[in-house]
């Protein structure tokens, strides 16, 4: 694996990390809701699956636009 790739692979496996991290916390401090009403609730599915999918995105492109800030002061 070159070097390039190499920083690639890791640069992707940090992000999934992050992601999956802030999601986490994003996920359980937002949700008080006992899991027996969400799995018997479609619209609570759905309302639940909606703020973790918008909270993903909002630590993607804060992320992304960190990163793309980093690499113009190079």
């Amino acid at each position: 694996m070159t070097q390039k790739a190499f920083l690639q692979q890791n640069k992707t496996n940090s992000m999934a990390g992050l992601v999956s991290s802030e999601a986490g916390s994003a996920f359980i401090s937002c949700v008080q809701i006992p899991w027996n009403e969400i799995k018997n609730n479609l619209y609570l599915k759905k309302q639940l699956g909606d703020l973790i999918s918008r909270q993903i995105y909002e630590i993607i492109i804060k992320h992304l636009k960190k990163t793309h800030l980093n690499s113009k002061k190079n």
